[in-house]
C-alpha cells in the first residue's frame, strides 16, 4: 500500500522493518488463524518479509519502474537481542523436567513423539516426515535415517544424516510400533488421522489449546514444564544435553553435535551450545591458574 517512490528510500524501508518488529503476531493454528497471539512478529518473519521485498524490487528494476541499486538490499535487520530465561541462554528441558514429562501418563503417540524429539533432536518437519523404512529398531546399532522433510526431500544436504537411537527413544518407538497391526500405507511413523503427513503446525498436544469457553491444558502444562519451553525447545534439549554429556557419560564435541543435529555449519552449533561445554571461559581461566590465591592473594 506504499507508492513505489517511497520504496526507493532505504530509510523508509528501515522504518517499515521497525514497524514490523512491533506488530502483533497472529496464530497460525488451524481454527485459531487470525487470532492475536501473545507475542510480536518473530525475527524469522521479519527476515522473510525483507527478503520478499528485495525480490519484488529486483523485479521492479528489471521492469524499469525504479533504478538500481535495490534500496532494500541496503537495509539490515537490527541486531537480535540475546534473551535469558530462567538462567538459560538456550531454553531447554532440564533433567528434572525431562523426568517429570515422562513420569506422567502419556499416550503411546505422545510418549514416542516427545521421546524422539528430546533424544534425537529431529526438527519438526523431519519428525513428521519420518518413515518406518528409515527406522532401525533392532541390532546393535539402532538408529533413524533422516532422508525426508514432511513429504519431500531434506531441506539441505547437511540435514541428511543417521542419528543413533538412545534407549528411551528406542523403547518408546518399539511401544508405538506395537500399537499398529500393520504399517500405515504411506509408511509414516507418525501419520495424521487420514494416513498422510501431519501439518507443520502440529505439536502433538504440547501446548495449551484455547477455545472460546476454556483453556485445555497441553502436555507441557500437565507436566509442570515452564511455559517458555516450546516444542522446538525439545531439539535444543537434545543439543544441550549431548554437549554436557548428560546421557552419554561424557561430553560430545561440537563437531559431533553438528552432525547429530544436522546443522549447516559448525558456527551454528557453536552459537547455540558452546556455553554448555566444559571448554568455556571459566574453565579456560581456571586451567591457567589465574584464579588461584597464590597469584592474586585471598579475596
Amino acid at each position: 500500500d506504499w507508492p513505489i517512490r517511497r520504496l526507493q528510500q532505504p530509510k523508509e524501508i528501515q522504518k517499515w522493518i521497525r514497524l514490523l518488529a512491533k506488530k502483533d503476531a497472529r496464530s497460525p493454528v488451524r481454527g485459531d488463524a487470525g487470532r492475536k497471539a501473545d507475542r510480536k512478529l518473530g525475527r524469522r518473519v521479519q527476515e522473510n518479509a525483507l527478503k520478499m521485498l528485495k525480490l519484488c524490487l529486483d523485479a521492479a528494476i528489471v521492469d524499469g519502474l525504479i533504478s538500481a541499486p535495490n534500496p532494500a538490499r541496503l537495509v539490515k535487520l537490527p541486531r537480535e537481542e540475546v534473551s535469558e530465561k530462567e538462567g538459560q541462554l538456550i531454553v531447554h528441558l532440564t533433567k528434572a523436567e525431562i523426568k517429570k514429562l515422562f513420569a506422567i501418563d502419556l499416550p503411546p503417540f505422545q510418549r514416542a513423539v516427545f521421546s524422539v524429539a528430546v533424544y534425537t533432536g529431529l526438527r519438526l518437519d523431519e519428525l513428521w516426515g519420518l518413515r518406518w523404512e528409515d527406522v532401525k529398531l533392532d541390532g546393535k546399532l539402532p538408529e533413524v535415517r533422516i532422508r525426508r522433510s514432511y513429504d519431500g526431500p531434506c531441506k539441505t544436504k547437511h540435514s541428511r544424516r543417521d542419528v543413533p537411537l538412545l534407549r528411551p527413544a528406542l523403547e518408546a518407538l518399539r511401544a508405538w510400533r506395537a500399537t499398529h497391526a500393520s504399517t500405515p500405507i504411506a509408511g509414516l511413523v507418525f501419520p495424521a488421522a487420514g494416513g498422510g503427513c501431519r501439518s507443520e503446525y502440529c505439536v502433538a498436544g504440547w501446548r495449551d489449546k484455547k477455545t472460546a469457553e476454556r483453556v485445555i491444558p497441553g502436555w507441557a502444562t500437565k507436566a509442570s514444564i515452564r511455559p517458555e519451553v516450546t516444542f522446538h525447545c525439545l531439539r535444543h534439549t537434545c543439543g544441550c544435553h549431548l554437549t554436557q554429556g548428560t546421557w552419554t557419560g561424557r561430553e560430545m564435541s561440537l563437531d559431533k553435535v553438528k552432525l547429530w543435529l544436522g546443522h549447516s555449519s559448525r558456527a551454528v552449533t557453536e552459537r547455540h551450545y558452546a556455553a554448555f561445554t566444559s571448554d568455556n571461559l571459566h574453565n579456560a581461566v581456571s586451567n591457567t591458574g589465574f584464579l588461584a590465591d597464590d597469584v592474586f592473594g585471598p579475596t
